[in-house]
């Protein structure tokens, strides 16, 4: 009976094992899809609605008695786990080991890397990752990468043998809550606002950047103010931006706030201000008082009538319904020109959904996107909505139509996952060129030619989560992409298919062109 007793003690301790850590980008869409201010997973302080990362609870362990150690490393716990009274530390390796065929081509994902996540004392959190990657990509993903000089939100990758591309990345963060109302995050990352697949308003489709984030929250109120510096760096010769005499990338400088107000625990309102800085020169960034003001709008009305720099507006909303259907929203007001009759910016509608089962965790979500002629591009090419040659929102840019859904569904450790989208755009795969400046040609909402490009990507993913600690998956999956050209009759078809292990961590998006 005593033995029995401390097993069942041993058993309930790990139960409750579990701290807060910065989570990943693939939690947003998959593990948590309603993570919000009031959930359970938030930390007061430092997280807003509909702004990832946030700060979650890591997942309890649980230990299966008696089980050996190689065991529990391998398919129960991370890799190295430091803990007491006064901090937490996880350390794991990730992996990424893909391969597949496209036709008679042999494609392939090896990435190598580690993630390392921390908590000190109560308001301390550090989150810290790097990635070794070689990959040969499916022939449309090449062409694009080709033709763009970049990795899809990554950066600038050099050849690897024949066909390939060597790149790494790194990612960080430092979050620091001094005061229950008050946050601060010191990083290297990218964001997403809203509750979407995709945002059109800052999207984790884009490549990092440095930035530094204060947030403030007040009962209903949340308010988060940030600064980064973003890179133009211009690739492909499209910006047409000279380099400085060093031979240093362009530098501007980029500043958003974000607000919200939930008038009730089922309801967030958001408003979304950013302002791109026109650099003093082609050598650096001169640095603008109003770039520091946490108030939205003032900068859009300060800076605007200069027409040196890019201000862009947006409001957000969404609503949760008996806990299981999400409501949202966005309106993106880039410009309106009554001299051209013009209105510049994007909308997105969709839903999602979540049974209420936890033993079968099924959810679902469907959207529409639009963005209009000259969304997000700028008076100046230098001040464009971009960074690393990459848009920061939506990554097909502007002047295009959207339908995306997805279903995911999962028991015990297995899972699966469908994601369909469509997008018709003028100028596909690079959508009649997001780096451009303003050109007023053609009224309305949206004015593509007659008959657009079209494409269309299906994917389909069978899985086995060997570890849900650390994410690892073992899977097998399936890429159906069908592209028409408006001056062609005839369409593209690729068939491509995988299987391969990975740790579930980052996103990479290859269905938008």
């Amino acid at each position: 009976m005593r033995k029995f007793i401390i097993a069942i003690g041993l058993t309930l301790l790990c139960f409750a094992a579990n701290a807060q850590m910065i989570g990943n980008e693939q939690m947003r869409q998959s593990d948590l899809p309603f993570l919000d201010s009031s959930s359970a997973f938030s930390y007061p302080g430092l997280t807003i609605p509909s702004l990832y990362p946030v700060l979650v609870d890591s997942k309890p362990l649980h230990k299966v008695m008696n089980s050996t150690w190689l065991n529990r490393k391998l398919f129960q716990e991370d890799l190295v786990l430091m803990k007491d009274d006064k901090y937490t530390i996880s350390i794991n390796p990730v992996l990424d080991l893909r391969y597949g065929r496209e036709g008679d081509s042999l494609l392939y994902q090896n990435t190598r890397g580690f993630v390392l996540n921390g908590k000190f004392g109560n308001n301390l959190f550090v989150r810290s990752e790097f990635y070794e990657n070689q990959a040969v990509l499916p022939s449309f993903a090449s062409d694009w990468v080709d033709t763009m000089k970049v990795i899809p939100g990554m950066i600038n990758a050099k050849s690897f043998g024949s066909n390939g591309y060597d790149y790494g990345v790194v990612f960080s963060q430092i979050m620091w809550q001094p005061f229950k109302s008050y946050g601060v995050r010191l990083g290297y990352d990218r964001f997403h606002i809203g509750k979407g697949y995709r945002s059109m308003v800052l999207s984790d489709a884009s490549e990092a950047y440095p930035f530094l984030m204060n947030t403030f929250t007040h009962k209903k109120w949340s308010l988060s103010h940030n600064i980064a510096s973003l890179t133009n760096p211009d690739f492909n010769n499209i910006l047409g931006i000279p380099r400085s005499e060093t031979g240093a990338f362009q530098q501007k400088w980029f500043s958003f706030t974000y607000f919200t107000f939930s008038p009730a625990k089922w309801l967030n309102l958001g408003l979304y201000e950013s302002v791109i800085f026109m650099p003093s020169d082609s050598t650096g960034i001169s640095f603008y008082p109003t770039s520091m003001l946490p108030l939205p709008l003032v900068r859009t009305v300060a800076e605007k009538s200069k027409g040196l720099h890019h201000a862009m507006v947006a409001l957000l909303a969404d609503a949760t319904i008996k806990e299981q259907l999400i409501l949202y929203s966005q309106v993106v007001v880039d410009d309106i020109n009554s001299n051209y009759q013009t209105f510049q910016g994007a909308f997105q509608l969709g839903f999602r959904w979540k049974q209420k089962n936890k033993d079968w965790p099924i959810w679902a979500y469907s959207e529409f996107n639009i963005a209009t002629n000259n969304a997000y591009t700028s008076s100046n090419s230098w001040t464009a909505y971009t960074h690393y040659d990459q848009p920061l929102s939506h990554p097909s840019g502007q002047q295009f139509v959207e339908w995306a859904s997805g279903f995911h569904f999962s028991k015990f450790n297995w899972l699966a996952n469908i994601q369909y989208n469509i997008i018709w755009a003028t100028g596909l795969p690079v959508t009649n060129s997001y780096f451009g400046t303003d050109s007023y040609s053609g009224n309305g909402f949206y004015a593509p030619q007659a008959n657009p490009d079209k494409v269309s990507h299906l994917q389909m993913t069978l899985g086995y989560s060997i570890n849900k600690t650390t994410n690892l998956v073992v899977f097998a999956g399936l890429h159906y992409r069908n592209y028409k050209n408006s001056y062609s009759d005839i369409p593209t078809n690729s068939l491509m298919y995988e299987i391969g292990i990975r740790h579930t961590i980052r996103r990479q998006y290859y269905d938008f062109f």
